[in-house]
């Protein structure tokens, strides 16, 4: 609950520097606020429709894989690699498609959702370990950068949450899901403050903002 009340707050904070933030800060906002409205429609009607809510959580589970990919793509430091990512939205939705509508034929056990998640949060967690890599090639004072706050807070989420999400639906999924909290309000964290760099730039940031200098 502590998690989803800071993201919450983030993105309203998100809210505010809209209109100065860049394309894939305004898809971060997006998901925020609708990673918010999933977790609080589940705390609101798990005991009352527990299949609408996992339905929900299905649901964001395939707009977060797309958008996050599509988040790092947009930055601008991927753009020889056009096809790839084309592959890995590709990717993304056969096997959502495989895990979500056909493995509960087969099993109604509910750890179809763990793979998935391991799949797509691993796959997260690399591009953006590769796109910040390139972007501290570039020049500049990376700590000022919103680009590489957004890309460390998304690495931090991913890469921290994909071991605990594999056990989505276990027992010791419930155990553990103490730490994919904390990864996520470190997360919330530093997209507040990658915010915050945006909020007090003296100028309307466009789609990509600092980009390193070509050397």
């Amino acid at each position: 609950m502590l998690a989803t009340c800071i993201e919450v707050l983030v993105a309203l904070f998100g809210v505010m520097i809209f209109k100065k933030a860049g394309l894939q800060f305004r898809l971060l906002i997006f998901l925020l606020l609708y990673g918010a409205a999933t977790d609080i429609f589940g705390w609101t009607f798990y005991k009352l429709n527990r299949t609408y809510v996992l339905i929900a959580v299905d649901i964001y589970t395939l707009a977060e894989a797309l958008l996050m990919v599509f988040i790092i793509q947009s930055i601008g430091l991927f753009n020889n690699l056009k096809n790839i990512f084309k592959l890995i939205y590709l990717l993304l939705f056969v096997c959502y498609v495989g895990a979500y509508f056909v493995m509960p034929l087969i099993s109604d056990d509910g750890a179809y959702r763990g793979p998935y998640s391991f799949g797509y949060l691993s796959t997260v967690a690399v591009l953006a370990a590769w796109a910040s890599l390139k972007w501290i090639e570039g020049a500049g004072n990376k700590l000022n950068s919103p680009v590489f706050a957004l890309l460390a807070g998304v690495f931090i989420y991913t890469f921290c949450s994909v071991f605990i999400d594999s056990f989505i639906g276990t027992t010791t999924g419930d155990a553990v899901w103490w730490i994919h909290d904390a990864a996520n309000i470190t997360a919330y964290l530093i997209f507040a403050y990658c915010f915050y760099l945006i909020k007090k730039s003296t100028t309307v940031e466009k789609s990509v903002i600092n980009l390193p200098e070509k050397v």
